[in-house]
């Protein structure tokens, strides 16, 4: 991999590049973390269905992080990234469409939220992993905290809200018209 020198003040515009994917992949990650479960409260009132919703969000972690990392330590880390960030993108894109059509069920959203998780362990670890290359070992210390700044700030502080404030499904109550989850007394629907 060729990587241009990094500037006097700067990390260079490798580093630029690469951190600009680590933005995206964490404001994708602070996204659905927030909008999944609330999504899952529209489709169903059972709570266990709903709590199932964050196991498979945090599953793939206990469950594929060290296999991920020999992945991302066996192939070439821009491919692995690039295709960990593109289904990310594709099942993100097919629970928005499920959602628009109104046929998304439960079981759905967590097998999409476990894959998302899944492909997570493989781009999160492949961006880091590029982090020494990019930036070199005397900028690796800024280089690291800002990517490690970047995922609290773009996960937690922004886009966790977004995902709070766009989590709406226009499912409704079929005997109401209201959301399920704010369907009381309960209807039949």
């Amino acid at each position: 991999m060729t990587v241009a020198a990094p500037s006097a003040r700067g990390l260079g515009p490798a580093f630029a590049r690469l951190w600009g994917a680590a933005v995206g992949s964490n404001l994708a990650d602070g996204f659905a973390a927030t909008a999944a479960p609330l999504l899952a409260a529209t489709l169903t009132r059972d709570p266990v269905l709903i709590s199932l919703v964050g196991v498979a969000q945090f599953l793939p972690w206990l469950l594929l992080g060290l296999p991920a990392g020999g992945l991302v330590d066996r192939f070439d880390r821009r491919r692995v990234a690039a295709l960990a960030c593109g289904v990310r993108a594709v099942l993100a894109a097919v629970v928005c469409l499920l959602v628009a059509t109104d046929r998304l069920a439960i079981a759905v959203l967590i097998a999409a939220v476990f894959l998302f998780g899944a492909f997570e362990t493989l781009s999160d670890g492949s961006l880091q992993a590029m982090v020494p290359a990019v930036a070199g070992r005397d900028r690796l210390v800024r280089a690291n905290s800002r990517f490690q700044a970047t995922e609290v700030v773009a996960q937690n502080f922004v886009a966790a809200p977004l995902g709070g404030c766009c989590s709406r499904s226009p499912r409704r109550c079929r005997s109401c018209r209201s959301p399920p989850a704010t369907c009381w007394p309960p209807c039949s629907s």
